[in-house]
């Protein structure tokens, strides 16, 4: 638990249906069962185990951001009350919020904020697995290398979720990840999803300007050459 597995790989790929497949959002093949912590999905999905974030903020626009961050302590049936409007609003500071956004609606965030409170969300009912599909994609560059650096700060002092973390940025995935794994592309001999590696991340730290540290740049190249140049990469 508490490990942060960022997965990288060409277009088409099989990245997003990896994902979808893990949270119960698409059925496997007839004759495949998936398991997770040595139970059959639909039944980890049931108790509330997996949060599943997407690549775009999933806000509902009547609710103000407060009552956004609770929706799913709501879904799972949980009376929001005092120790609850507590871990609400510890939620907020955690993301870098002030408490005065808990009253505004989603149209009055910027995408920085939106992308936050989606994290808050995440934070807020906990889980044992939390999955990301390329959550702070849409964002500026300094945006991003924020979120990345607060939301490893947050796993690895508060929640301790295993995360799995889909990015096309390799920057990113060598920025957030305990350890990457590298999908391959898809072709007539291998099928959309295989593995193609699973690499540990080493570097002296996680900070943004680690990126200019040779062990980065090494590591960078590395994952970028196990890719033929026919695959469609976008970085």
């Amino acid at each position: 638990m508490g490990e942060i597995v960022a997965i990288v790989g060409p277009t088409g790929c099989g990245k997003t249906t990896f994902l979808k497949l893990l949270a119960g959002l698409l059925p496997p093949d007839p004759n495949a069962r998936i398991m997770l912590f040595n139970k059959r999905i639909t039944e980890v999905v049931a108790q509330g185990r997996i949060n599943f974030s997407f690549q775009a903020p999933v806000l509902l626009p009547w609710l103000n951001v407060s009552e956004n961050i609770a929706l799913p302590l709501r879904l799972l049936g949980r009376d929001i009350s005092g120790a609850e409007r507590s871990t609400i609003k510890e939620s907020l500071r955690l993301v870098r919020l002030d408490p005065d956004v808990a009253d505004l609606f989603p149209d009055k965030l910027s995408s920085g904020m939106a992308s936050r409170v989606a994290v808050a969300q995440a934070l807020v009912s906990g889980c044992d697995l939390l999955i990301m599909d390329e959550v702070f994609g849409t964002l500026d560059e300094v945006t991003r290398t924020d979120l990345d650096e607060t939301l490893r700060e947050i796993n690895d002092n508060r929640m301790k979720a295993t995360i799995l973390f889909v990015t096309h940025s390799i920057d990113e995935a060598l920025l957030i990840g305990d350890r990457i794994l590298v999908f391959r592309c898809a072709d007539p001999e291998h099928l959309a999803g295989s593995i193609l590696a699973d690499l540990p991340v080493k570097l002296p730290t996680r900070r943004a300007l680690v990126r200019y540290e040779p062990e980065f740049r090494a590591q960078k190249i590395d994952i970028e050459s196990r890719f033929p140049r026919s695959c469609a990469f976008a970085t």
